[in-house]
C-alpha cells in the first residue's frame, strides 16, 4: 500500500511474507513514487533473500535520484533480519515505531 504525505514523502507497506513473490510488486510501487520513501515494516514477519536484495536495491536507487529510503516501522522479526545480514547500516531504521 502506498501513502502519500504532504511533506513529499512516500509510506509503502510491505507484505508480511517478503520474499520472491512479492518483489515486483514491491518494485512496481517504488516506480510510482518520486521523492522521499519511508518503508512499513511493521507487520512484516518474513523476508528473505530476494526480499533483502530488493530492500538494498531500492535504497541505492533512491539515493542515486536524490531521494532518501528508511524504514519508518519494522517488527521484531524483520529487524533481527536485518542485523543478521548485516545491512542495518546499508537500511537505516527511524525508529518512530517498532511493531511488537
Amino acid at each position: 500500500m502506498i501513502t502519500p504525505d504532504i511533506h513529499h514523502t512516500t509510506e509503502i507497506g510491505v507484505a508480511d511474507r517478503f520474499d520472491a513473490h512479492q518483489v515486483e510488486r514491491f518494485a512496481a510501487d517504488l516506480r510510482q513514487v518520486s521523492g522521499h520513501v519511508r518503508l512499513d515494516l511493521g507487520r512484516t514477519r518474513f523476508i528473505d533473500s530476494y526480499g533483502l536484495h530488493a530492500l538494498v536495491e531500492a535504497r541505492a536507487t533512491a539515493i542515486e535520484r536524490g531521494a532518501d529510503l528508511a524504514i519508518s516501522r519494522i517488527s521484531q522479526t524483520a529487524r533481527i533480519t536485518l542485523e543478521l545480514a548485516g545491512l542495518t547500516e546499508a537500511l537505516p531504521v527511524d525508529d518512530i515505531a517498532e511493531a511488537a
